[in-house]
Protein backbone atom coordinates (compact mmCIF):
# COMPACT_ATOMS: atom_id res chain seq x y z
CA UNK A 1 0.00 0.00 0.00
CA UNK A 2 1.23 3.55 -0.69
CA UNK A 3 0.56 6.27 1.40
CA UNK A 4 0.82 9.98 1.28
CA UNK A 5 1.12 12.07 4.79
CA UNK A 6 0.99 15.98 4.71
CA UNK A 7 2.36 17.80 6.93
CA UNK A 8 2.54 21.47 6.90
CA UNK A 9 1.66 23.48 10.32
CA UNK A 10 3.72 23.19 13.66
CA UNK A 11 0.72 21.04 15.39
CA UNK A 12 0.85 18.50 12.33
CA UNK A 13 4.55 18.36 12.47
CA UNK A 14 4.49 17.01 16.00
CA UNK A 15 1.59 14.45 14.72
CA UNK A 16 4.27 12.87 12.12
CA UNK A 17 6.55 12.16 14.42
CA UNK A 18 4.34 9.80 15.67
CA UNK A 19 2.51 8.75 12.44
CA UNK A 20 5.30 8.68 10.33
CA UNK A 21 6.75 5.96 12.18
CA UNK A 22 3.76 3.77 12.63
CA UNK A 23 2.92 4.46 8.98
CA UNK A 24 6.12 3.19 7.59
CA UNK A 25 6.08 0.12 9.16
CA UNK A 26 3.15 -0.64 7.58
CA UNK A 27 3.04 0.79 4.13
CA UNK A 28 5.74 2.70 1.73
CA UNK A 29 4.91 6.76 2.75
CA UNK A 30 5.87 9.54 0.84
CA UNK A 31 6.12 12.46 3.19
CA UNK A 32 5.13 16.00 1.94
CA UNK A 33 5.95 19.18 4.07
CA UNK A 34 2.94 21.57 2.30
CA UNK A 35 4.71 24.82 2.69
CA UNK A 36 2.36 26.28 5.16
CA UNK A 37 4.61 26.98 7.64
CA UNK A 38 7.63 27.92 6.09
CA UNK A 39 10.13 29.56 8.49
CA UNK A 40 13.49 27.30 8.53
CA UNK A 41 14.22 28.12 11.63
CA UNK A 42 10.47 27.00 12.74
CA UNK A 43 10.49 23.86 10.70
CA UNK A 44 13.77 22.76 11.20
CA UNK A 45 13.39 23.06 14.99
CA UNK A 46 10.51 21.09 14.88
CA UNK A 47 11.83 18.00 13.00
CA UNK A 48 15.29 17.80 14.57
CA UNK A 49 13.45 18.28 17.81
CA UNK A 50 11.47 15.31 17.01
CA UNK A 51 13.30 13.25 14.71
CA UNK A 52 11.39 13.64 11.85
CA UNK A 53 13.22 13.04 8.66
CA UNK A 54 13.77 15.63 5.71
CA UNK A 55 10.53 15.31 3.91
CA UNK A 56 10.50 13.41 0.75
CA UNK A 57 8.51 16.40 -1.15
CA UNK A 58 8.39 20.20 -0.42
CA UNK A 59 5.85 22.55 -1.87
CA UNK A 60 6.60 25.39 -2.52
CA UNK A 61 3.17 27.80 -2.32
CA UNK A 62 2.99 31.03 -3.47
CA UNK A 63 2.61 33.39 -0.43
CA UNK A 64 -0.99 35.35 -1.15
CA UNK A 65 -4.43 35.08 -1.02
CA UNK A 66 -4.09 32.01 -3.91
CA UNK A 67 -1.88 30.14 -1.73
CA UNK A 68 -4.03 27.48 -1.20
CA UNK A 69 -4.68 26.95 -5.20
CA UNK A 70 -1.06 26.86 -5.33
CA UNK A 71 -0.67 23.89 -2.54
CA UNK A 72 -3.66 22.21 -4.80
CA UNK A 73 -1.90 22.47 -7.59
CA UNK A 74 1.07 21.11 -6.58
CA UNK A 75 -0.23 18.53 -4.18
CA UNK A 76 -2.24 17.49 -7.43
CA UNK A 77 1.15 17.22 -9.29
CA UNK A 78 2.78 15.04 -6.31
CA UNK A 79 -0.35 12.62 -6.18
CA UNK A 80 0.01 12.32 -9.97
CA UNK A 81 3.32 11.15 -10.48
CA UNK A 82 3.43 9.73 -6.92
CA UNK A 83 -0.30 7.70 -6.87
CA UNK A 84 -0.57 6.78 -3.55
CA UNK A 85 -3.23 4.74 -2.35
CA UNK A 86 -4.50 6.86 0.68
CA UNK A 87 -3.62 10.27 1.53
CA UNK A 88 -3.78 11.09 4.92
CA UNK A 89 -4.42 14.70 6.50
CA UNK A 90 -4.30 15.94 9.80
CA UNK A 91 -6.58 18.08 11.96
CA UNK A 92 -8.31 21.70 10.63
CA UNK A 93 -5.21 23.70 8.58
CA UNK A 94 -5.02 25.22 5.01
CA UNK A 95 -2.83 22.38 4.45
CA UNK A 96 -5.63 19.79 5.88
CA UNK A 97 -7.75 21.27 2.76
CA UNK A 98 -5.66 21.56 0.04
CA UNK A 99 -4.57 17.91 0.39
CA UNK A 100 -8.66 17.25 0.78
CA UNK A 101 -8.86 18.79 -1.91
CA UNK A 102 -6.45 17.35 -3.51
CA UNK A 103 -7.00 14.17 -3.27
CA UNK A 104 -10.95 14.62 -4.47
CA UNK A 105 -9.43 15.65 -7.71
CA UNK A 106 -7.08 13.02 -8.20
CA UNK A 107 -9.71 10.36 -6.78
CA UNK A 108 -7.51 8.89 -4.22
CA UNK A 109 -9.27 7.92 -0.78
CA UNK A 110 -8.32 10.33 2.24
CA UNK A 111 -7.79 9.63 5.79
CA UNK A 112 -8.46 12.29 8.35
CA UNK A 113 -6.69 12.29 11.36
CA UNK A 114 -8.91 13.79 14.15
CA UNK A 115 -11.90 13.66 12.42
CA UNK A 116 -15.00 14.55 14.14
CA UNK A 117 -13.69 17.58 16.66
CA UNK A 118 -16.07 20.28 16.68
CA UNK A 119 -16.03 23.76 18.63
CA UNK A 120 -19.82 24.73 17.66
CA UNK A 121 -18.54 27.97 15.87
CA UNK A 122 -18.88 27.74 12.29
CA UNK A 123 -17.93 31.29 11.90
CA UNK A 124 -14.33 29.95 12.13
CA UNK A 125 -12.15 29.19 9.35
CA UNK A 126 -10.61 25.95 10.96
CA UNK A 127 -14.51 24.54 12.14
CA UNK A 128 -15.20 24.90 8.03
CA UNK A 129 -12.11 23.21 7.31
CA UNK A 130 -12.98 20.39 9.77
CA UNK A 131 -16.41 20.06 8.63
CA UNK A 132 -15.39 19.83 4.59
CA UNK A 133 -12.75 17.50 5.24
CA UNK A 134 -14.90 15.29 7.27
CA UNK A 135 -17.08 15.23 4.28
CA UNK A 136 -14.47 14.34 2.19
CA UNK A 137 -13.10 11.41 4.01
CA UNK A 138 -12.73 7.93 3.47
CA UNK A 139 -11.21 7.00 7.12
CA UNK A 140 -12.57 9.13 9.53
CA UNK A 141 -9.78 8.81 12.39
CA UNK A 142 -11.34 10.33 16.12
CA UNK A 143 -9.35 10.97 18.88
CA UNK A 144 -12.02 10.64 21.67
CA UNK A 145 -15.43 8.91 21.17
CA UNK A 146 -17.28 12.63 21.65
CA UNK A 147 -15.73 13.15 18.35
CA UNK A 148 -17.17 9.91 16.69
CA UNK A 149 -20.56 10.86 18.17
CA UNK A 150 -20.42 14.13 15.77
CA UNK A 151 -20.12 11.71 12.61
CA UNK A 152 -22.63 9.33 13.57
CA UNK A 153 -24.27 7.59 10.61
CA UNK A 154 -21.23 7.93 8.64
CA UNK A 155 -19.34 4.95 7.42
CA UNK A 156 -15.32 4.57 8.22
CA UNK A 157 -15.32 5.89 11.47
CA UNK A 158 -12.55 4.92 14.38
CA UNK A 159 -11.67 5.86 17.43
CA UNK A 160 -8.05 6.10 17.62
CA UNK A 161 -7.32 8.15 20.26
CA UNK A 162 -4.88 11.35 20.82
CA UNK A 163 -1.80 11.58 18.73
CA UNK A 164 -0.34 14.52 20.33
CA UNK A 165 -0.93 12.73 23.68
CA UNK A 166 1.13 9.99 21.86
CA UNK A 167 3.51 12.15 21.08
CA UNK A 168 3.96 13.52 24.52
CA UNK A 169 3.77 10.42 26.46
CA UNK A 170 7.18 8.93 23.60
CA UNK A 171 9.13 12.27 24.38
CA UNK A 172 8.35 12.78 28.33
CA UNK A 173 11.63 11.40 29.30
CA UNK A 174 13.05 14.40 27.65
CA UNK A 175 10.67 16.99 29.73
Amino acid sequence: MRVLLLAGARPQFIKSAALLPALRAQADVTFVHSGQHADPRMVETHFAGLGLPEPDVRLDPTRSAARLDSMIDQLSAVLEERRPDWVVVMGDTESTLAGARAAARSGIRLAHVEAGARSGERDLPEERIRIEVDEGSDLLLCSTPAHAANLTGREGVEVVGDVMADVLLANAQGI
